[in-house]
């Protein structure tokens, strides 16, 4: 779908430059492939031809051949060596000089003459035909590498292999019959017109090149294949009248030569071996154009076809024609015509870097660089009339298809439009606002299309026609205003210099003029252009110098036809027709393949994408693999060279997020195809796509593969777009459809605006007319916002505050639409079949409510069927909601609401036995009511509601005892009953007895109490430790004084043994009155300062004498003692761990040296190595990492994994884990001292009650002491480690609980007493 158009166009006239009368006729050239400089030689001069900043420069030399009557045959630039040759048909080969005063001199003699030389395109390789047919290979000091000779029998080293297989006497031949297998076609070898000479063609890559001659004593042409060392390796077979023109296509597929065949012209594509693959067809007769070469441009995109007339009224004696191939079709897509007065004379492709699509041509007046570019011709109209042509040109006929109406795959198309000439470039309309007026001559998919002759051709769209259909107008020449034409153009040429036209307006157009090294934007007047009009004329009424060449002419967005663009070398002009162009402040840091103008908040943003695949926006760049771009009426569509697509909003918004995102990230490889970065949807697309075109106010955008094949997508935004437009606008159906279509969630038509959808909730469902609709939007229905999640991208910022000022609904978004829609649709019942719609509202979040409240409504269907007002069937009714929910949970509802009828109706439609559920229901049909209900409910496993219908019938108690004891009801059954009655003490006693079998002693004495049991209750009391409840019971009970005693006894003993000290000694003053054995319990119990309280309070301090004083001094020295015995163990375990660690930094280091002396690489890498497979206490010889030991086991309780910790973590000397042992053993010690400074703080309290001053301050400063060691130590045992998962320290927490491998943490205490001379402590 694209065509080939001219990008720049620069002129330079030979005359003014040393050449007063032109080049000769008889010339050979060539092209420096660094700089493009233009190498001519003639029989005895020599010329270069150069650009540089001033323009054309001509360099001559004369005298570089002495033999005046030698024509030149070939001239080739050597770039390595800096040299030229020059071949001349005499044998002499000259080297040349490049540079002034061109030195030169002969290199080399060939006997029998110089018929062509061609240089390999890596420029190692020089070829030589000679006039005898002798073919030389050179190097560059030109050795000759081999010789061969053309007309030699031989066939070459790649000599087919026949086994008799293929032969045309075994093959089906149809219709023709057998007497095809013996005919043999007449084949001649030659033309009438064949000059006889040989022509050589490299190959693309420099390995192959062919060389085609005439072999005389067999009267045919043929071509043989060498390969870069000269060495024979295919003869082309005999060839149907094949001429002498051959090129080799670059990128080595295909070798195109041209046969005159006896009634058409063909361009032949033949394969390396001789055997012709495909041919395509010339557009004209072989007896009125001669092909006089064939030239492939260097990307092998484009083939050149040089082309002489025969015809006498021929307007242009020789033209170039440009051919490309797209789907297998062959496509003529320009026309260079030259005159009989200044004809071509030499024509190349640039190879220099960056050359891209340029082509130069001399004449003998002129030389003319063109530089080609890729463009799609498309309509511009924005509104629903137009049809989204697409122009894709092919000789003389304009393709056109209209993407709005169809898809239709070239090289077909909608309409094909044909002139009498041969098309350069087409010119669509401008965008016309007034489509919709039918009295307007034009719309914008009307088109001008530029001819090879330079004329204008009008073809205007035929409304109301299907699919596509256009009428030809006429041609007009496009003349001069005398007037307003610069004096140097009055006389200038036309031919093949206007490029780059806009129809700007009805009447205006715009186009570059090239003329010399100069560009002149023209303004065109189309005066009377009407298919009414006869008298019609097109003027150039003005031109605009400009001060580099224009590349491109760009129109301007909205409704300002007088406004358009120009990229003039690398800065943007605008133009304001009537007022001139002025310079804007953007420039463009390289060529632009693609520009165009879109309109942003009311400000025009130029986009431009560049040759190398950069996008800019206003001459910033944004992104650097972008392979093509489109506009659509709200986006910007790309496709990136990672094969995505990616659309960008047409606002500040998304223009901003694709300026901060980088499209280069793939962001594909898990069967993902679309995802949103930066905010920018990306889409993954087939390899090669490019964007042809996005259809204006449509969804679809059109992209084409590099085989040629089209494919129509639908893009998510582009879906989204519209579909938020319809949903805004209210047209609720539209919208549906293309939701339902595109798999969009149908929660967006509430989420959109949740208030506008709640006032048009009426609408919406009179729009939506098909239930099964409907029910589809109810069954999506989910309580996300999906313009918060699956579409936030679609969504600005400001939407979505909008969207929040919104009342959240409490009973929740899907339960709100829901009651919405049923309050509505049960009032249109009347009318209209809502039923499924009104079911879909009742069961969809699948609750037991709404399931009942659905039921509910098929028995009023049901009950209603036969009366004229009756709409519903009950039947359907129940069928469709069978397929919203299984039939056995609709069973078991209809049962539990205890509906009989009903069930049974349901029943009927499932696959139950009639014999099974018939006699159950109809036996519960017998039953008392609470009785029934009571056994549905158990049958349900609904036992709370059983428990509460068969609480009702106490004759049934011994069946409520049952279900309350089986199911563990008792909690709700004690609330059923009245407390003084039989049936609660009863449940109270049972409920005691599960709880004592549970062991929840409290709650089952609890509930013995309540049952009257209040022995029980006591022991149960006593058992639970519970001392306050059992002398509670004990007083209701009413237990004399010596069994109380008893009791009392019996707790203190109890509690002594469980070491609840103060609990004991509370009941032996309370109750007992012994106040001796209480102080000795808070003695035993380390209670000093109570045990102090109780002996001052009744005067007995003779147990301070004998209980307490004693008690506390010799608790201070066992705490003293233990405190000193964690100081040695803990300095003990420290010392060892840093000797451990010495010695496995040390086995580390040795491992790390034997392994970079055995494997010779140092770094990284061993390391790595080693922590893996090392231990973490550094033992080698374990052969397994300690991930793995990890892994292999699974400790599923606490007390197994404390087991083993303890087995691993040995801190025996020695052992693999030493030093995680030592961890874990410091860890304890520093966590019992941090316990011990409470204990301290109480024990020296009550010595100093006593003046044991001195074992108060030892033992406070031993504690001291113990904590500041542990403070200073703890960075030492602890190491923070780099954050590597291979580092061996981190392996800790395999082995460790996660709480050893971080250091107790203190916590703050004020324990110590400032009473004692020492540094105040701190923890």
């Amino acid at each position: 779908m694209r065509n080939l158009t001219v990008s720049s166009h620069v002129i330079a006239d030979l005359q003014d430059q040393f050449i007063p009368s032109g080049l000769p006729d008889s010339v050979s050239c060539c092209l420096d492939p660094i700089n493009d400089n233009l190498f001519v030689v003639d029989a005895n001069n020599i010329y270069l031809i150069c650009k540089n900043e001033m323009g054309f420069e001509v360099l001559k030399k004369t005298g570089i051949n002495d033999n005046t009557e030698a024509k030149p045959v070939g001239i080739q630039y050597w770039s390595d060596n800096e040299t030229l040759y020059c071949a001349y048909d005499n044998g002499d080969l000259i080297k040349v000089s490049p540079n002034e005063p061109f030195d030169h001199q002969v290199a080399a003699h060939i006997d029998g003459g110089i018929e062509c030389i061609q240089l390999s395109p890596d420029q190692e390789i020089l070829v030589l035909v000679t006039k005898n047919h002798q073919v030389y290979t050179m190097i560059s000091s030109l050795q000759v590498m081999s010789e061969a000779d053309l007309t030699a029998e031989e066939f070459g080293d790649k000599q087919f292999v026949t086994v008799g297989w293929g032969k045309k006497e075994t093959q089906f031949h149809g219709s023709e019959g057998k007497a095809a297998a013996v005919a043999k076609a007449l084949i001649i070898g030659k033309t009438d017109k064949d000059t006889k000479k040989s022509s050589i063609t490299w190959r693309g890559d420099g390995t192959l090149f062919a060389v085609s001659f005439f072999h005389e004593e067999v009267d045919v042409r043929l071509f043989k294949i060498f390969n870069r060392e000269g060495v024979l390796q295919y003869t082309s077979e005999l060839t149907h009248r094949l001429e002498e023109f051959i090129a080799w296509k670059p990128s080595g597929n295909y070798i195109a030569a041209t046969q005159r065949l006896e009634d058409k012209y063909v361009v032949g594509l033949l394969e390396k071996n001789g055997l012709k693959h495909r041919e395509f067809t010339l557009p004209f007769s072989p007896t009125e154009v001669d092909v006089k070469s064939l030239l492939w441009s260097p990307d092998s995109e484009i083939l050149v076809v040089e082309c002489k007339s025969l015809l006498a009224d021929s307007s242009c004696s020789q033209y170039l024609q440009l051919w490309t191939v797209n789907n297998y079709h062959w496509y003529l897509k320009q026309s260079i015509g030259f005159s009989e007065d200044d004809p071509l004379i030499y024509y190349t492709w640039s190879s220099a870097p960056r050359a891209r699509k340029r082509l130069i041509t001399m004449t003998k007046l002129k030389c003319m660089i063109y530089s080609f570019r890729w463009t799609i011709n498309h309509s511009r109209g924005m509104s629903d009339t137009d049809k989204s042509v697409v122009g894709v040109i092919d000789g003389d006929k304009l393709l056109v298809t209209g993407f709005r109406v169809g898809i239709v795959p070239p090289p077909m198309s909608h309409k094909s439009v044909e002139v009498d000439c041969a098309i350069n470039e087409c010119i669509f309309a401008y965008s016309c606002h007034n489509d919709s007026d039918t009295d307007s001559w034009i719309d914008s998919n009307s088109f001008f299309l530029l001819l090879q002759n330079n004329k204008l051709a009008l073809c205007l769209f035929i409304r109301d026609e299907f699919p596509l259909e256009y009428q030809y107008i006429r041609s007009y020449k496009i003349e001069w205003d005398e007037e307003a034409a610069p004096l140097e153009l009055k006389i200038e040429e036309l031919n093949y210099s206007l490029h780059h036209f806009l129809w700007l307006k009805e009447n205006t157009m715009l186009c570059s003029l090239s003329h010399g090294d100069h560009c002149y934007l023209c303004v065109l007047d189309l005066i009377n252009v009407h298919k009414d009009q006869d008298d019609g004329r097109i003027i150039i009424r003005e031109a605009l110098m400009m001060h580099e060449h224009i590349q491109h002419i760009v129109a301007s967005p909205g409704d300002m036809n007088d406004t358009a663009y120009l990229v003039v070398g690398n800065q943007v002009l605008k133009y304001i027709h009537g007022e001139g162009a002025v310079p804007t402040e953007i420039i463009i840091p390289e060529s632009c393949d693609q520009v165009e103008v879109v309109e942003i908040e009311k400000r025009h943003v130029i986009v431009m994408l560049g040759c190398t695949n950069r996008l800019y926006v206003d001459g910033t760049e944004v992104a650097n693999n972008i392979n093509s771009i489109c506009i659509h009426s709200d986006f910007l569509l790309l496709t990136t060279l990672q094969h995505a697509l990616v659309c960008v909003a047409m606002n500040a918004d998304g223009f901003s997020k694709l300026s901060m995102s980088n499209l280069s990230l793939k962001s594909w490889g898990t069967g993902q195809t679309e995802h949103t970065t930066g905010g920018l949807s990306m889409r993954r697309l087939e390899r090669t796509s490019s964007l042809i075109m996005a259809i204006p106010g449509d969804s679809r955008a059109i992209l084409q593969m590099k085989r040629g094949n089209l494919e129509t997508i639908q893009p998510r935004p582009l879906n989204l777009h519209i579909i938020k437009s319809h949903l805004s606008c209210l047209n609720y159906f539209t919208a549906f459809d293309i939701m339902r279509k595109q798999r969009i969630n149908l929660n967006l038509i509430y989420d959109h605006n949740p208030r506008m959808f709640v006032e048009n909730t009426e609408k919406f469902i009179d729009e939506i007319k098909n239930p099964c609709w409907l029910n589809l939007f109810i069954s999506e229905l989910h309580e996300e916002d999906v313009t918060e999640t699956l579409y936030s991208s679609c969504y600005t910022d400001q939407e979505n505050e909008s969207r929040k000022s919104e009342d959240i609904p409490e009973e929740g978004k899907v339960e709100k639409i829901c009651q919405l829609l049923r309050c509505i649709m049960e009032k249109k019942s009347e009318t209209r079949n809502l039923i499924q719609p009104i079911l879909t509202c009742l069961v969809k979040n699948k609750h037991t409510p709404g399931l009942e409240a659905a039921l509910r409504k098929i028995k009023e269907f049901k009950s209603k069927e036969g009366t004229n007002s009756s709409r519903q069937s009950a039947e359907e009714a129940l069928k469709y909601l069978l397929y919203l929910v299984d039939v056995d949970v609709l069973y078991d509802i209809a049962l539990g609401m205890y509906d009989l009828e009903l069930a049974k109706f349901v029943a009927s439609k499932s696959f139950k036995d009639p014999k099974e559920y018939l006699p159950y229901l109809n036996g519960l049909a017998n039953l008392e009511e609470n009785y029934r209900k009571f056994k549905i409910d158990k049958d349900l496993k609904r036992y709370e509601s059983a428990l509460d219908n068969i609480a009702k019938r106490l004759d049934k108690f011994d069946e409520c005892i049952n279900l309350i004891c089986n199911y563990d009801l008792f909690a709700k059954a004690i609330k059923l009953f009245p407390k003084d009655g039989k049936e609660y003490k009863e449940i109270a006693r049972i409920y005691a007895e599960n709880l004592m079998r549970n062991k929840r002693y409290r709650e089952a004495g609890l509930m013995f109490q309540r049952s009257g049991e209040l022995e029980r209750a006591l022991q149960v009391h006593k058992t639970a430790g519970s001392w306050q409840d059992a002398i509670i019971v004990a007083t209701k009970m009413k237990m004399n004084p010596g069994e109380l005693n008893v009791l009392y006894q019996d707790l203190v003993t109890q509690l002594r043994e469980e070491k609840k000290f103060r609990e004991a000694a509370e009941i032996c003053l309370t109750y007992l009155n012994h106040v001796e054995e209480a102080v000795s319990l808070l003695s035993e119990g380390k209670e000093w300062r109570d045990a102090l309280r109780i002996a001052h309070s009744f005067k007995r301090l003779d147990l301070i004498e004998t209980h307490v004083q004693p008690g506390s001094h010799e608790h201070a020295i066992e705490i003293y003692f233990r405190i000193n015995k964690n100081k040695e163990d803990f300095l003990k375990h420290k010392r060892r761990l840093m000797i451990v660690r010495k010695e496995k930094a040390k086995k580390q280091a040795l491992m790390i040296e034997a392994l970079e002396e055995e494997r010779g690489n140092v770094g990284r890498d061993f390391s790595d190595f080693l922590s893996e497979t090392s231990s973490v206490a550094g033992s080698a010889a374990s052969g397994s990492s300690r991930s793995s030991r990890c892994s292999g086991r699974s400790y599923r309780s606490g007390k197994n994994r404390r087991k083993h910790e303890r087995k691993v973590l040995d801190i025996k000397e020695g052992s693999a884990y030493e030093d995680l042992g030592l961890i874990r053993a410091l860890h304890v010690i520093i966590a019992n001292t941090y316990l011990q400074r409470e204990e301290v703080h109480a024990v020296n309290r009550v010595l100093l009650q006593f003046f044991f001053d001195e074992l108060a301050e030892k033992l406070q400063n031993a504690l001291k002491d113990l904590l500041g060691l542990i403070e200073k130590s703890k960075h030492e045992i602890w190491v923070k480690v780099a954050d590597d998962d291979n580092d061996p320290n981190k392996l800790q927490s395999c082995l460790l609980e996660a709480k050893f491998t971080y250091p107790p943490e203190a916590g703050s205490s004020q324990w110590s007493l400032d009473l004692f001379p020492h540094s105040r402590n701190l923890t």
